[in-house]
């Protein structure tokens, strides 16, 4: 064998390494979900009371209301804010109009600091869903955050960019802390 041919297989080697080496460290992250819980009894009380939609505001502030969409077994879509009338939010609860609700807080150009959650699976923030479910997001006004495990996926060509693990977890954890605060919120509600 020519020293050539040598170094071009060593190469070679080599670079195969590297890129089981890197496989290796984009291995898809799998963080405990502290919201998940609290998701599944918020489902089984909307689903006991009949409720597609429910709302209230929050007890600390009460400019601030969070409203929840059950998709049973499908998806929660949570949304959060500060509204300028909260009067007529408060009108809403009272009236138990809670998709009016929902829809005037997730729409309305008089709600402020908006963060809206895609629960898909209504089983809590996940870090990493399985393939063929949808993953979960959380929107606020920095941007959209999708938690897929942040592993590149051939079925999913979009997800491309890789966040380092630490930045990614620290997000994840951030936002599966807020989720599980805006949970708490609507049970409180919803159990009296």
């Amino acid at each position: 064998m020519t020293p050539a041919r040598r170094r071009s297989r060593m190469l070679a080697a080599a670079s195969l390494c590297v890129a089981a080496i890197g496989l290796a460290a984009q291995a898809p992250v799998v963080i405990p979900s502290k919201s998940a819980a609290h998701a599944k009894e918020l489902g089984q009380l909307l689903t006991a009371n009949k409720l597609e939609a429910f709302g209230a505001a929050d007890p600390n502030d009460k400019t601030k209301f969070v409203a929840v969409m059950h998709l049973p077994g499908i998806q929660f879509m949570v949304v959060s804010g500060t509204y300028e009338r909260p009067m007529d939010l408060d009108s809403r609860i009272y009236s138990k109009a809670y998709m009016d609700l929902y829809l005037d807080l997730n729409s309305s150009v008089l709600t402020k600091d908006k963060v809206f959650i895609e629960d898909a699976g209504c089983d809590g923030l996940q870090s990493n869903q399985p393939a063929d479910q949808a993953p979960d997001t959380i929107t606020t006004s920095a941007g959209r955050r999708t938690f897929d495990g942040n592993a590149p996926d051939p079925k999913y060509p979009y997800r491309k960019k890789l966040l380092p693990v630490e930045e990614y977890t620290k997000g994840f954890t951030a936002a599966d802390e807020a989720y599980d605060k805006l949970l708490v919120i609507l049970l409180n509600a919803l159990k009296k």
